[in-house]
């Protein structure tokens, strides 16, 4: 046990020397998503503290460990894999997902992150769809939701590849996912235009 966690330490380690260095990379992207008034909710698989220590006052952190009951018109922040930062609260196996989708206690989570998709449409944008581990952990989420909004995908040149892989076709077919093409430097003008009409400019 000691092993496995001393092993655990040295990733964290690691996995901070690499996003502490992210961090301090060009924030304009975060800083259009938070502007652009658009979104309700955020729902992220990256380790990386970049929206934390730079837009904390305008969003509420969820992990499956610490779900917020903030109430306030904040957008809603979900890390599905936690916190890196304390090696006992962030998710890096697949024991540790087949244990947090298993046990009761991160049920209020997974059923708060449920609500988002029953709320509203979703927008998948930069996901790894080729990561068969995080493609179930996202079924797992749908799957069990009752009132289903519309779940798009919005993906680049890629989207060729991943429409030759019949586990992503299976997926996006079995929730009728729309696919939305566009390069990431133009996501934000591109869905004003396609659900509220404003066309780009040039």
């Amino acid at each position: 046990m000691d092993k496995i966690l001393y092993g655990k330490k040295e990733i964290v380690e690691i996995i901070s020397n690499i996003f502490s260095m992210e961090n301090k990379s060009d924030l304009t992207f975060y800083k259009n998503i938070f502007d652009s008034n658009i979104f309700s909710s955020i729902i992220s698989t990256n380790y990386d503290y970049a929206v934390e220590e730079n837009f904390l006052n305008l969003i509420k952190i969820n992990t499956p460990f610490n779900v917020s009951h903030d109430e306030s018109g904040r957008i809603a922040f979900y890390k599905i894999y936690g916190d890196y930062k304390d090696r006992d609260k962030f998710i890096i196996s697949t024991q540790d997902i087949k244990r947090v989708k298993m046990l009761a206690f991160y049920d209020e989570f997974w059923e708060k992150l449920r609500a988002e998709f029953n709320k509203r449409p979703t927008i998948l944008f930069a996901v790894n769809l080729e990561d068969k581990i995080f493609l179930d952990v996202l079924d797992f989420i749908i799957a069990k939701t009752d009132r289903l909004q519309p779940i798009y995908l919005y993906a680049g040149e890629e989207i060729d590849r991943l429409l030759a892989d019949k586990d992503i076709i299976n997926f996006i077919n079995k929730y009728s996912i729309e696919i939305i093409k566009g390069e990431n430097k133009e996501f934000i003008p591109n869905i004003k235009e396609k659900f509220y009409g404003e066309k780009k400019k040039w």
